[in-house]
């Protein structure tokens, strides 16, 4: 059933004396139990939560009044549904869709049905359908985050800086760079790889070191926000983690955060990601889990905090230019330019099936798909060409049956705040198709630095080069719309960038076609009248804690609701007892890293599941206070309290 979004028509600007930063989080993390996107059928349901998933909002505003703002939300990708959905609600207060940048993170840890196509809506996640409540509900939440971003606005300054970090990341697509002409200069001078240490292999020597910083500063010199870019796939959990997580760059924003902490407290640290098609976070030598996401956000968390430290003493009064533009797939070429035309239909190829490096399939593991599959299905002129449609001419049937297409529609902006330009891109874009549109886009336009936001306003597959398009790895089998689309997308960004300021926004109603229609997410409260929560077990091996306990299995925890769930408290004296806090922060399931587990098995009975709370205590000065954990009362179940056993 199609879904229709009203879009209110944009406000002009009111002059004011002074420019305006704001900056605000909110929680978006639902209960357990939903699919998980990013790894499609390969995916799984959340069992539980290790870090939580935000909305991060950065508004600005200039002196003549023009306001913008940019959203990094933890999630597989924005999509243009929930683009429109939260202009909806933060319009009336200057930024209208045409002003408001929604990215994802890229994490494959976070909730899929969201995206209001019904291709996305199928394949992203292990449970087809396009869940409209949940949408709602998370479009509520990340206007929330505009709207106290602008409330909450100072007169202040922005600064923009960058630093480099090697050694955590690696191209996963060699194969498909080397055909790339930059590739044999990709570590020289003038090229994203300049610099790169001897040392590593050329996998790693293969990437976009840049960590890219942008602080917001109060007038008087205190950092409020640093918003950053890094170029990496949010995989570093890997397919066999089921919770929702921000990967490593939930570790990235604490280790910043701790850096970053001063006399005005802890800014606010949002990470979105850049081009990342073709680079992968996973170390050959090390297995995916926690530990690859500790060492890749430890490390790009230090670059992000010392690009924030040099970009906020150079911070500016800046200026604000807004280009919005619709990229609609039906208009195949750009001004009449054969090199830009899109193919007639979607497609995507046999290599796409067997999945990327890090997460591959049943069908790759048997061999039944391999990375550079091509054939003559596709006649040469075809921009599909050399691509091996995955499962034949079934594809194509089951596409027609279940009238399965990506968003008609991609959202284009350019933000240029002084001569730095951010260009977004609805999809995943490798490293030399950012840098052929970074290097266009400076020259067309004269800005001095540019930053790429990808998988922003939309999730259009991947944008490959035409060289790695024909070499049909995982990525080049990935770009939907041919050969060509990178191209068609540089061109739509050149045209947009030197084109006439386009007109405001007018209202209008958008149309959405996700996928089947299903509800998985419960947004009610709870009206279960007995919860029947177990006596907890504590125990305890070192500084690693576990607390068990059971409860009824349809007890839904909405963690974005409910604050911390479970926190680690100390002895106050006087029968009072005090949050621990550790760099700044509460030490909760909030703000560090703990782990919150819902696990249902067959001896518990159909009608309970058991939850588990593990963290890792940390090292606190003296005296050594008595401390407890804190499970948080969530209706009907009354929470508890219990007792950190000594060594």
């Amino acid at each position: 059933m199609p879904v229709t979004v009203h879009r209110k028509a944009a406000l002009p600007p009111v002059a004011r004396n002074a420019c305006r930063v704001g900056a605000a989080q909110v929680d978006l993390t639902p209960h357990v139990g939903l699919p998980l996107a990013g790894y499609s059928v390969e995916g799984k349901r959340s069992n539980g939560v290790r870090g939580r998933l935000f909305a991060r909002a950065l508004f600005m505003e200039d002196s003549a009044g023009h306001r913008a703002a940019i959203v990094y939300i933890d999630w597989h990708s924005a999509s243009r549904y929930l683009l429109e959905q939260v202009a909806f609600f933060t319009a009336d207060f200057g930024v209208s869709v045409d002003r408001l940048l929604l990215v994802g993170t890229h994490a494959h840890t976070g909730p899929g049905q969201y995206y209001g196509n019904s291709l996305y809506d199928v394949f992203s996640q292990v449970e087809p359908g396009f869940d409209d409540v949940f949408g709602g509900w998370v479009a509520e939440r990340i206007a929330q985050a505009v709207r106290k971003a602008a409330h909450d606005a100072v007169p202040g300054r922005l600064g923009f800086a960058s630093a480099t970090v090697w050694g955590v990341s690696r191209n996963r697509s060699l194969n498909g760079f080397s055909r790339n002409p930059e590739a044999a200069h990709w570590n020289q001078s003038g090229y994203p790889g300049y610099g790169a240490p001897a040392w590593l292999d050329r996998t790693q020597r293969s990437i976009d070191p840049r960590v890219q910083v942008l602080a917001a500063v109060t007038d008087d010199g205190a950092l409020l926000a640093a918003f950053a870019t890094f170029a990496c796939h949010g995989t570093a959990l890997g397919p066999r983690f089921d919770g929702y997580s921000p990967d490593w760059h939930g570790w990235a924003a604490r280790a910043a955060r701790r850096r970053l902490r001063g006399a005005a407290g802890v800014p606010i640290v949002a990470l979105g990601n850049g081009a990342a098609g073709d680079v992968t976070p996973l170390p050959l030598s090390l297995e995916q889990g926690p530990e690859v996401a500790s060492r890749v956000g430890g490390r790009v968390g230090d670059a992000i905090a010392d690009a924030a430290m040099v970009a906020t003493a150079d911070a500016t009064t800046f200026t604000i230019d807004v280009r919005y533009g619709e990229s609609r797939i039906s208009d195949r070429k750009v001004d009449g330019r054969a090199d830009t035309e899109l193919a007639d239909a979607w497609c995507f190829g046999a290599p796409t099936i067997g999945g990327s490096e890090e997460s591959r399939s049943g069908l790759f593991n048997v061999g039944l798909v391999h990375e550079g599959m091509t054939n003559n299905h596709f006649q040469s002129a075809d921009p599909q060409h050399p691509k091996a449609p995955a499962f034949g001419l079934f594809q194509q049937h089951v596409a027609n049956l279940l009238n399965l297409d990506p968003c008609p529609v991609l959202p284009l902006h350019l933000l240029r705040i002084g001569t730095h330009l951010f260009a977004t891109v609805p999809g995943e874009a490798t490293l030399t198709t950012a840098h052929r549109i970074e290097r266009s886009l400076r020259a067309s336009t004269g800005a001095q630095t540019v930053t790429l936001l990808g998988y922003a306003g939309d999730y259009g597959g991947y944008y490959t080069t035409e060289e790695e398009f024909r070499a049909q790895q995982y990525e080049g089998a990935s770009t939907l719309l041919g050969r060509n689309a990178s191209r068609h997308l540089q061109a739509r960004l050149e045209k947009l960038a030197t084109q006439a300021a386009p007109a405001p926004i007018a209202a209008s109603n958008i149309v959405f076609n996700g996928g089947p229609q299903v509800q998985r997410f419960h947004p009610e409260a709870n009206t279960i009248t007995h919860a029947h929560a177990t006596v907890p077990a504590v125990t305890r091996n070192g500084p690693r804690l576990e607390i068990r306990w059971r409860m009824r299995a349809d007890v839904r925890v909405r963690f974005a609701e409910v604050g911390w769930f479970a926190r680690l408290e100390q002895d106050a004296g006087g029968g009072q007892w005090t949050p621990v806090r550790v760099d700044g922060e509460d030490f909760d399931d909030v703000h560090h890293d703990l782990v919150v587990r819902s696990v249902r098995h067959d001896a518990l009975g159909p009608d309970d599941a058991g939850w588990l709370v593990m963290l890792w205590l940390p090292k606190l000065p003296p005296p050594r206070l008595p401390l407890r954990v804190v499970v948080r009362a969530v209706a009907p179940f009354a929470g508890f309290a219990v007792a950190v056993p000594a060594r």
